[in-house]
């Protein structure tokens, strides 16, 4: 059974931490936890991910800027 490869954006550390425990049986590694400010870098230089959990309302980064790139490069 193939499990996914999930990349969480959030800056709020406890809905990380909700995310990464709910996905846990599904997800196969742990480079899906990532703050508004590290997001951007991990949207543009990974791709080798299935699905994205994309917090729209960060302090330090848009979310819907991220998305529409996201709906741009995939």
């Amino acid at each position: 059974r193939k499990r996914l490869r999930a990349l969480l954006i959030d800056d709020d550390s406890n809905c990380l931490e909700a995310l990464r425990r709910a996905l846990e049986p599904f997800d196969e590694d742990d480079r899906r936890n990532t703050g508004g400010r590290d997001a951007g870098h991990r949207v543009l230089h990974n791709t080798s991910v299935d699905i994205v959990f994309l917090d729209i309302e960060m302090d330090s980064v848009s979310g819907f800027s991220l998305a529409e790139h996201l709906r741009r490069r995939y």
